[in-house]
């Protein structure tokens, strides 16, 4: 069978890490709305680390859209322009995707984040779900104006569809009503 992927981590494990548990919960409490981004910063390049690892990420599995569309909302235009860029900047380096499509995800991200700081107020789960959907057919243009229709990605593009409309309609509400 093929890695066991939780035996490794496991591995890797240190209980000297937990003590991060109140260096990070005291300031959250005393600055809410910043240290919520942050936390979401962290998961986000988490999720990209681990998803390297284990493979999860060719499933569409990925915070950097979440996290960049949530920190347009909270702190407006140039905070989300500046989340998109470096989120998934850091979130292409940890999985290794350095090559000519950063030329192009890493502005839509800065977009993506701008729009969502121009809508402080909408439907989270609408523009969410719009501003994923608008990512992806970015990305299939310049796919198919680069090499030809990129049908192998089709799959990993409606799955992060599903995944950030799962994530925009059931936690980030919560995130938002804990954050404002």
């Amino acid at each position: 069978m093929g890695d066991d992927w939780f035996e490794k981590l496991s591995k890797e494990f240190n209980p000297k890490h937990l003590v991060v548990i109140p260096l990070v919960t005291i300031p959250t409490l005393m600055f809410t709305k910043t240290m919520i981004i942050l936390l979401l910063f962290t998961a986000t390049f988490a999720a990209s680390y681990f998803g390297r690892k284990t493979k999860l990420k060719k499933f569409g599995l990925e915070l950097a859209t979440f996290t960049t569309i949530i920190t347009g909302m909270t702190f407006g235009v140039i905070p989300g322009l500046l989340a998109g860029v470096l989120t998934i900047l850091f979130h292409d380096l940890i999985t290794g995707r350095i090559n000519l499509y950063l030329a192009v995800v890493v502005p839509t991200f800065g977009v993506i984040g701008a729009v969502a700081g121009m809508y402080p107020h909408a439907n989270i789960f609408v523009l969410g779900v719009g501003l994923t959907i608008f990512s992806h057919l970015i990305f299939i243009i310049f796919q198919t104006l680069l090499y030809r229709f990129p049908a192998r990605y089709l799959p990993y593009f409606a799955l992060n569809v599903v995944f950030n409309a799962l994530l925009f309609y059931n936690i980030a509400p919560t995130v938002l009503k804990l954050i404002t």
